[in-house]
């Protein structure tokens, strides 16, 4: 599918990176200096994280994902992230708080990248990223362990991912949305309703074939098959 009229001409492959890289140098250095100002040192919970951080200890300690009671929500993804940050010098909240932060950075990438496929220009893109990075939600819970704004990122990743398999007809792209949706499904169940997302776009854009009946169905049926 072409690229809308009203869209942005898109700058030169070079010229595209050099933005993209700058804008990324922007949004890390104003998310170090609010990530700074807020503090993430204390090795103690913050609201329901304990229960996530036990999750993590479980893996890196035991090697063993055991969720406690308490939690709701697949965790398996949230847990293997934190593990990470966990696995080189022991679990503790602050190293999980760390995480979310990266996590989160992530998030400010993908809304900048996801507002460019949609039309804005740059300025318009990376003020939609410093938008959110200052939004009273996001904000407080990336300095958190908490699964509201990793799920996020993931979320707003597959979106961008998804909308470029749309708009420009890039196969490689639904596939690495129907990944980062999977991931996001096994973070929250809400993960599932970026697929229906998807097919609900895809079935209006393109409905009339069964190629791309099946192309509407997959990411849902991978999503729920994870899940499962």
């Amino acid at each position: 599918m072409s690229r809308p009229a009203d869209a942005c001409p898109p700058l030169p492959a070079s010229g595209a990176r050099r933005a993209a890289l700058v804008d990324a140098a922007v949004l890390a250095a104003v998310w170090a200096a609010f990530a700074a100002l807020v503090g993430v040192g204390g090795d103690f919970p913050l609201n329901d994280d304990w229960s996530y951080a036990a999750a993590v200890r479980g893996l890196v300690e035991q090697h063993t994902f055991r969720p406690t009671d308490w939690t709701s929500m697949p965790l398996f993804v949230h847990a293997l992230w934190g593990a990470l940050f966990c696995a080189p010098f022991g679990c503790s909240h602050e190293a999980l708080r760390v995480s979310t932060l990266a996590a989160a950075f992530v998030g400010l990438l993908a809304a900048r990248a996801l507002a460019l496929e949609l039309g804005a220009n740059r300025a318009q893109a990376r003020f939609a990223a410093l938008l959110l990075a200052a939004n009273p939600l996001w904000l407080p819970l990336s300095c958190t362990f908490m699964t509201d704004v990793p799920f996020t990122a993931q979320a707003t990743l597959a979106l961008w991912l998804f909308a470029r398999a749309v708009r420009r007809g890039e196969r490689s792209a639904a596939v690495l949305g129907t990944i980062v949706a999977v991931v996001a499904t096994l973070n929250r169940q809400l993960g599932l309703f970026v697929a229906v997302g998807w097919a609900a776009g895809l079935f209006r854009a393109r409905a009339g074939s069964l190629r791309t009946a099946v192309a509407v169905a997959a990411p849902l049926v991978a999503c729920a098959a994870a899940l499962v």
